[in-house]
């Protein structure tokens, strides 16, 4: 049998073509299993997430001399507490006024659809503009509560999810390090290897849970300032939605800084709603050229369009829930792969990293 003569571009190709689709058949199959365990995996991840952000306040307990059970216990109970009155604050502040929110809103558009018409702007024009506004907010506030309230709209019910993270944030911090060693025992010649990217990968997922706290803590902390100075409307409802807003990556902000303006626009006119404007313009860029920089880069450092691919791809796949872990778990995946090629696996040899002293807490 004669073998056709092909040329060797093209066998090049072919051979990246099958491996395309390899790929994408297998990523296929993940997603479709994730998709189908997610009942499951929530309250994993949750409480993987948990006893990330309370692993420091554990091991300060057990170095006071605090049994390992109620070290555990403690800061998870804590958190539950936590969890429970932000929900009730929630309710307080934001549900139960909802109606008056969104009546302040709708007086801020009309404010600022009449100045535009005054500025010169066709009425038409400004009153489009106006609706969608209008329509972004609503949307976007919509979302935001449902979220809230609905987070995973595939588990039975955010109770039971959330209750199951915390009994699962509870294991992880008492008996996670007996767990990973067992784990890391079972995979043969690449324990260490396995070890390396645990390891990294959990130190980058609490210094992003840390960092971004204290980045939402100090955008509501600085907004909150902003609207008691111009007397706005509902401080506590700005504070809220400001900080909850803040672990919503690129929208989190828009959508925070936009209701305060409007809350102010509708409530005392279009002088204190520019001023208002000023102080979420000062504190975002603040935040994106200070705080950011700072205080996460070192714990995550993704370009932008792999922060808004991952939070989209997060969306799809698991609602509310995925926008919000979509970058902690990309930047996970970002470390697994760097150490993957570190080591050989990824690539034709290792790859010399100069890493500097701060390496484990950037990555």
């Amino acid at each position: 049998m004669i073998e056709p003569n092909v040329p060797p571009w093209f066998d090049r190709v072919g051979g990246v073509a099958w491996r395309i689709v390899a790929i994408a058949v297998a990523v296929t199959i993940v997603v479709a299993g994730t998709v189908a365990l997610t009942s499951i995996i929530v309250p994993v991840v949750l409480g993987l997430l948990f006893a990330c952000g309370l692993h420091p306040l554990s091991e300060r307990l057990r170095r006071r001399g605090v049994s390992r059970g109620l070290a555990a216990g403690l800061p998870v109970l804590a958190l539950m507490f936590a969890a429970a009155m932000v929900a009730w604050l929630v309710v307080l502040t934001v549900v139960d006024q909802w109606d008056e929110i969104t009546a302040l809103v709708s007086r801020g558009r009309t404010t600022l659809e009449d100045a535009a018409t005054d500025a010169g702007l066709e009425p038409s024009t400004s009153s489009d503009l106006s609706a969608d506004i209008g329509a972004a907010t609503a949307s976007a506030l919509r979302s935001l509560l449902e979220g809230l309230v609905h987070l995973v709209p595939t588990v039975a019910s955010v109770g039971t999810s959330l209750l199951l993270g915390f009994i699962a944030g509870f294991f992880f911090l008492r008996d996670g390090a007996a767990m990973w060693e067992w784990f890391v025992s079972r995979v043969g010649g690449a324990s260490a290897l396995t070890d390396r990217i645990g390891r990294r990968a959990w130190s980058t997922l609490s210094g992003y849970l840390r960092a971004q706290t204290v980045i939402a803590a100090i955008d509501a902390a600085g907004i909150l300032a902003g609207a008691l100075v111009v007397g706005a409307p509902q401080p506590a409802a700005i504070f809220l939605i400001t900080f909850l807003a803040a672990f919503i990556p690129f929208i989190g902000a828009f959508l925070s800084g936009l209701v305060a303006v409007l809350l102010v626009l509708g409530d005392s006119g279009l002088g204190p709603g520019l001023v208002m404007l000023a102080v979420v313009l000062v504190v975002q860029v603040v935040e994106g050229n200070v705080l950011q920089p700072w205080i996460q880069g070192r714990a995550v450092t993704l370009h932008p369009l792999v922060i808004a691919l991952s939070v989209t791809a997060g969306g799809a796949i698991a609602g509310f829930l995925g926008v919000l872990l979509a970058v902690p778990v990309t930047a996970a995946g970002v470390v697994a792969i760097s150490q993957l090629r570190t080591a050989g696996v990824l690539g034709s040899g290792p790859v010399a990293v100069t890493e500097p002293a701060d390496a484990s807490a950037r990555r």
